[in-house]
């Protein structure tokens, strides 16, 4: 399904999770894989026909419903259309969907340090987020546009958040700046994260990569990364 998916041979994907389903259960992660690449392509249409099919199956959990209804609200904001994204977010409010809070982990010297987005409870928050600020001038400098529409939640600018501070606390990108700081030059970093990586995330390590001159690996939950010199092997497909 995934390598279907990623030459958008959709009708062939489609017909293998369906003859798959003839002998079996209904298979919630094949159809997530493809609403997936709907993302990536961009395929609003085909994205909400197979959101509904995920939910229109029996016993599916909770945090599989959050999970597609991130993807497809992904997938309408890749187009534009915040109305619908709205719709989305108040539907999960309505019925109680919490999207899965992201966490990434790094090993450094055989210890796991993990981050949550905006974390701030590790004893070196102050150093990690010094180097934050100079990957983000770094990023600017070097012509990242940021991809504000992997921002799943409401801006507080009452708080004094921007769209920016918020892209900036994800927390792969927190994970990179300890790993930057805790290790020699050229080392290679290791990081995990529970979820997708999301857009932004994924271009910034790209960039980051080539910058600072670091292999940057990262497990997520859909698959392995490797960043060097401003590529990933997923070839942008995930």
């Amino acid at each position: 399904v995934d390598a279907l998916a990623r030459s958008q041979h959709w009708d062939e994907a489609q017909s293998v999770i369906e003859n798959y389903e003839k002998t079996n259960e209904r298979n919630s992660v094949m159809w997530t894989t493809l609403l997936g690449a709907c993302r990536i392509y961009k395929e609003e249409t085909k994205a909400k026909e197979i959101y509904d099919k995920i939910n229109e199956m029996k016993n599916i959990s909770n945090n599989r419903r959050a999970s597609v209804s991130v993807l497809l609200s992904n997938t309408y904001a890749s187009v534009g259309k915040y109305d619908k994204v709205e719709s989305i977010r108040q539907k999960m409010a309505d019925e109680n969907l919490k999207k899965i809070p992201g966490m990434t982990y790094i090993e450094i010297d055989g210890v796991n340090h993990s981050f949550y987005a905006h974390d701030k409870s590790h004893p070196k928050s102050n150093e990690i987020y010094n180097e934050l600020d100079k990957l983000q001038q770094e990023l600017i400098d070097y012509g990242h546009t940021f991809d504000y529409n992997s921002i799943t939640r409401r801006v507080k600018t009452e708080h004094g958040e921007t769209s920016l501070s918020v892209i900036m606390g994800h927390s792969e990108k927190l994970a990179i700046a300890y790993g930057l700081i805790s290790t020699k030059e050229n080392e290679p970093l290791f990081i995990t994260k529970n979820l997708r990586v999301c857009p932004d995330c994924h271009e910034a390590t790209k960039l980051i990569s080539k910058i600072r001159q670091r292999e940057i690996n990262v497990r997520d939950s859909n698959r392995f990364h490797k960043f060097k010199n401003g590529q990933c092997s997923c070839n942008d497909f995930f």
